[in-house]
């Protein structure tokens, strides 16, 4: 059986981790998310007292976290380390649909009460810059449609030979589906790809990044 003291650490580091990945901006603005007070959520932190369950069941529904999590369970990895650089905007030799299509051979962790699966990728280029810099940690979460594609959102676009990070417009003539793959920094060109039904492509949606300052 798990302690209340541990399904409190367990609440504390899920606090934590909606933080690291941009889905709240501070532990005030996950207070105010679960309906209650910092303080309250600092006196969790500091065993001074444990997490209530209303808290708890707030925290479950509002942010879909696993209940195994909070009571104990932990198993199965939720993080995917891609092991190169991501390009912005250069032409890589590999060919990565193996590696896309095959989460075991990934460098992998487990986050508990992380929702769904990330994959982290790692910049190298000045295409994006001002808004993603060289060095910098992308943390994605994969997209299963063109359809989810959202206009002028970040996206790592990995296809056979060129995995990069660019802003993706989307274009549709007749029955071509043309993507215009679009730079931050007003130096670089738009690529404009076309796709086909037999080509490989996926698409990674960019929910945070880590910049390289704060890893050093």
């Amino acid at each position: 059986m798990v302690s209340r003291d541990n399904i409190s650490d367990r609440f504390i580091n899920v606090c934590n981790i909606l933080i690291t990945i941009g889905e709240v901006r501070s532990m005030q603005e996950c207070a105010d998310r679960l309906g209650t007070y910092p303080h309250v959520l600092s006196k969790i932190q500091k065993k001074i007292r444990s997490v209530p369950i209303e808290i708890l069941l707030k925290m479950i529904n509002k942010f879909n976290v696993r209940p195994g999590y909070l009571f104990g369970e932990t198993s199965g990895a939720n993080v995917f380390y891609i092991r190169d650089s991501v390009q912005a905007g250069l032409t890589m030799s590999d060919d990565y649909e193996e590696v896309f299509n095959n989460e075991h051979g990934l460098k992998s962790l487990r986050i508990d009460g992380l929702r769904g699966h990330k994959w982290v990728f790692t910049v190298d280029g000045i295409s994006m810059l001002p808004t993603i810099e060289e060095g910098d940690l992308l943390v994605c979460e994969r997209i299963n449609s063109l359809e989810e594609l959202k206009l002028n959102s970040i996206y790592v676009i990995v296809t056979t030979g060129k995995p990069m990070v660019k802003r993706v417009e989307v274009i549709k003539s007749e029955d071509i589906l043309i993507l215009n793959l679009k730079s931050d920094n007003p130096d670089e060109p738009t690529i404009s790809m076309e796709i086909s039904n037999e080509g490989f492509i996926q698409f990674y949606e960019v929910k945070s990044r880590i910049i390289e300052q704060i890893i050093k």
